[in-house]
């Protein structure tokens, strides 16, 4: 082949790799204006069903945010995308957990955290985060691709079911009887304490899933029902239970203790789908009466000598008791308690009536809202003060049975002590003008006002000449004198207003307030 011919092959192929390269050029166009259309039509979907989502490059950290996650995490439409920013309203307990929880994601590949927002209410909502990374397939760029759920309603409803749990948990292992609940297969689902302590079974044995047969056999075979062969008494006794009946009865059992034993199935959906058992020990029923006789005597001596006021309403707010105190705290009549079904409405309209909360146009209005912040049921603490100028410590309880037990304690001399403490920790003891601890504060509330009121503030220090000389002459108690005289001659020359200390020996502060001129506090001075 000639130079000639070689050139001729040599622009041919590069004609076909310009073609060949061009096509791919145009398919590599294509597949990412494809790609483009398909992001943008998943994050319209996702938008319309209410999904938080958003992407980043980890290649070029470009981070873009859908509308939902925005309005989700409280950031405004034209606020850049940026990783602080939305970690900011979170709550600060999960912020650095969130941030290490991105970085991970993206170096393994995926993941997936809960996190609470803080929103500016007040209000904390749950949510989810899960992250996959893959590659762009035309440009080979690492992309992040996160969603955000809210899972508020979940949280809330988990929290709710096993808070649920907890109280039906308590309340089984804490009730004064034996309970047992069986499934239709008749295994041991919930059981608590007691239940084991009645039939005295051993603790081994108390597992659940456990066969209501291995229960009741242990029993058998001590004779607790009777003589006979302890398979078929437990067979006989398998037939009455699978017949799911609501029974009650009374067994005494060998060691002289009686139990008060009532079934009955549970129902869901109209389908009996188990069995549940109580077992009360009524031996001592007649000892328990009597002691709670005596209890309830107890309580009644307690609550008639003890130093404070006391009353109890039941959840219908009508009165259940009370002692003298609270008649003597309040000054209630007696005739008011002594009435039939006296409730807390009684009472507190006629504390409105006597003026006991202040003055109202509304009475009616005022005794509607007491009414019902009492009906809240709501634990409360605080101090009141009456019109004869007692001041009352009232703290309120709920009662677990419904109903609300109020304590009234006067802490009138407490009060009182407390003043008085105050006024000895601020007041010079000598002259009863203010010390040097509470001139700070004096002073404090002086140059406040005549900031506010645009008017000069002068300070005097004052010193008495020759003071050591009538102490050494004539003594401390003249010394003594010469310092009350001298307070009250200050004290009388100057306004109320004026501010007037003793911070030691024979010095004194004075603060000349609401002067007009600088000359004023001149002559004052002199």
């Amino acid at each position: 082949m000639t130079p000639s011919d070689f050139a001729g092959v040599g622009y041919g192929l590069a004609a076909v790799l310009a073609i060949v390269c061009g096509g791919l050029m145009w398919r590599l166009r294509a597949t990412r204006r494809l790609l483009r259309e398909e992001q943008r039509w998943v994050s319209q979907l996702f938008d319309q069903l209410g999904i938080a989502h958003w992407r980043r490059n980890l290649d070029t950290q470009e981070l873009w945010w859908s509308d939902v996650f925005r309005r989700m995490h409280g950031v405004g439409p034209d606020e850049p995308a940026e990783r602080a920013r939305s970690l900011r309203q979170l709550v600060p307990e999960d912020r650095a957990r969130i941030n290490q929880m991105l970085e991970d994601a993206y170096a393994r590949g995926g993941g997936e955290a809960g996190y609470r927002i803080q929103h500016p209410d007040g209000r904390i909502t749950h949510h989810m985060l899960r992250i996959a990374v893959t590659r762009e397939p035309a440009s080979g760029q690492r992309l992040a691709y996160g969603v955000n759920i809210d899972i508020t309603e979940r949280v809330q409803l988990q929290n709710a079911l096993r808070e649920r749990s907890a109280y039906l948990e308590a309340i089984v292992h804490h009730l004064p009887m034996g309970l047992s609940v069986l499934d239709r297969a008749l295994k041991l689902r919930v059981w608590n304490p007691q239940f084991g302590q009645v039939l005295d079974l051993p603790p081994e044995l108390l597992y659940e899933g456990v066969d209501f047969d291995d229960l009741i056999r242990v029993p058998a075979t001590r004779g607790e029902y009777g003589p006979g062969d302890p398979q078929q008494l437990v067979a006989e006794r398998r037939a009455l239970a699978l017949q799911f009946r609501p029974h009650r009865l009374e067994r005494t059992r060998p060691n002289g203790r009686t139990h008060l034993v009532i079934g009955e199935p549970i129902v869901r959906d109209g389908e009996v789908v188990g069995f549940v058992t109580t077992y009360t020990d009524i031996t001592e029923q007649k000892v328990e009466r009597e002691r709670l006789a005596q209890a309830l005597d107890i309580l009644r001596t307690l609550v008639a000598n003890i130093p404070v006021g006391v009353s109890m309403v039941d959840g219908a707010l009508r009165l259940q008791v009370w002692n003298e105190r609270l008649l003597e705290l309040l000054e209630l009549p007696r005739a008011l308690f002594e009435q039939p079904g006296v409730t807390l409405v009684d009472i507190l309209r006629f504390n409105i009536e006597r003026g006991e909360y202040g003055p109202t146009d509304d009475p009616e209005g005022m005794l509607e809202e007491m009414r019902s912040r009492a009906l809240r049921f709501e634990p409360h603490e605080f101090e009141r003060v009456r019109p004869n100028g007692r001041v009352l410590h009232i703290r309120g309880q709920p009662l677990a049975t419904g109903g609300f037990v109020t304590v009234y304690a006067d802490v009138t001399e407490r009060h009182q002590a407390r003043a008085a403490m105050e006024r000895l920790a601020n007041t010079d003891a000598l002259t009863g003008l203010i010390n040097r601890h509470a001139l700070p504060w004096a002073l404090q509330q002086a140059l406040a006002a005549a900031t506010r009121d645009a008017r000069p503030l002068a300070l005097l220090f004052i010193d008495l000449d020759r003071f050591k000389t009538v102490n050494d002459s004539l003594g401390h108690e003249a010394g003594d004198a010469v310092l009350v005289e001298t307070a009250r001659r200050l004290r009388e020359r100057l306004r109320s207003s004026d501010v007037v200390a003793r911070i030691g020996g024979d010095e004194f502060v004075v603060a000349l307030t609401g002067l007009r001129s600088e000359e004023e506090a001149a002559r004052v001075a002199l």
